[in-house]
């Protein structure tokens, strides 16, 4: 069925094809590479934000809003004693992990 296709045709579909996977293969790791990268970069910013609310909280106060951000405080169990809201969203791993 091949052989029927014009000549840039057979060169064409090939060549676009290994391009195509290259390509995908190629952002794949790029992604990869970089989760860890941007993943410390939002733990620096967060890191410099809530310093203050965490003194705070390890001193047994209330930590003092930030803009931008919304902080809750929590137990070990994930139940809020901050007077908030509970926290459905947070399950065993999550807290473990926060």
């Amino acid at each position: 069925m091949m052989s029927r296709w014009p000549m840039w045709l057979r060169i064409t579909v090939p060549a676009a094809v290994v391009t195509l996977a290259f390509l995908m293969g190629l952002s794949m790791a790029a992604g990869r590479g970089l989760e860890p990268l941007r993943l410390r970069s939002v733990d620096a910013e967060l890191g410099k934000t809530l310093e203050p609310a965490a003194a705070a909280v390890q001193a047994g106060r209330a930590p003092s809003p930030v803009a931008g951000v919304t902080l809750r405080v929590l137990d070990t169990d994930g139940t809020p004693v901050d007077g908030g809201s509970p926290v459905p969203a947070l399950g065993p791993a999550q807290i473990r992990a926060l």
